[in-house]
């Protein structure tokens, strides 16, 4: 919907802003620290997801709150995005 955009960093976080203010709504930690190499928003809101090493993490854009983790990446991923009918990911 254009209100909200979604980052990557090599902090080891996603963040989730505000376009309406540009204030921060939620920083998206990994929980094993390495360096967030892509993130994707879900096409219909409510979902973030945040690929490190070997995983993608899925996360409550409303709370900030990890929903689960997706295993077994080869390598870091250098891009991530929802299909536009939302039932994959690539």
């Amino acid at each position: 919907d254009g209100a909200t955009l979604l980052t990557s960093s090599q902090d080891g976080t996603a963040r989730l802003w505000s376009t309406a203010d540009g204030r921060c709504l939620h920083v998206l930690a990994d929980p094993s620290g390495s360096f967030v190499s892509a993130a994707a928003l879900h096409p219909g809101g409510g979902i973030a997801a945040s690929a490190s090493v070997g995983q993608v993490h899925l996360w409550d854009t409303a709370t900030g709150a990890k929903r689960g983790t997706l295993r077994a990446l080869r390598g870091d991923a250098s891009g991530l995005a929802f299909t536009p009918d939302a039932s994959r990911m690539s």
